[in-house]
């Protein structure tokens, strides 16, 4: 094993048992959700607020949900521990957004950021494919491939 992934175990090792050794202080006690729409765009989408006995509170976006979601989010999850994020299936449009406020949580409780939380970065680039404005690529090499 290198160096740098022994390190890396050992971070995350780490911040997991500070995550779970706080597994009932982080017990969901509270989930809001705040409908949100874009003022240009006009997206509608909507912000929910996961909060703990901890006081941490953690946040994620999804799509429209309605108050029967909503509702049905809040008996599945308040009582629970925020760190069960892999075993919480809301089975509604909320559940993205409450798994995203509950590794928000996460996190905060680690002092760390996500993705050394999950493993720690896996590249240092990442090869662009396409432009972002939708029009071809410019690259002769790519034009040269197509023909």
């Amino acid at each position: 094993m290198t160096a740098r992934r022994e390190r890396l175990t050992v971070l995350k090792d780490r911040f997991a048992a500070a995550a779970m050794g706080a597994r009932n202080r982080h017990e969901i006690t509270r989930v809001d959700a705040f409908p949100l729409r874009e003022p240009i765009s006009r997206r509608a989408y909507t912000l929910v607020r996961i909060r703990t006995k901890s006081g941490l509170a953690g946040l994620g976006e999804c799509s429209m949900v309605s108050r029967a979601d909503l509702e049905h989010a809040r008996q599945v999850l308040i009582g629970r521990a925020a760190t069960s994020y892999a075993g919480s299936v809301v089975g509604s449009p909320i559940h993205p957004a409450a798994i995203a406020a509950m590794l928000d949580i996460i996190g905060q409780a680690c002092a760390a950021p996500l993705f050394r939380v999950l493993g720690g970065p896996t590249r240092n680039k990442v090869r662009v494919m396409t432009s972002l404005d939708g029009q071809p690529a410019q690259n002769s090499r790519l034009r040269s491939r197509r023909a």
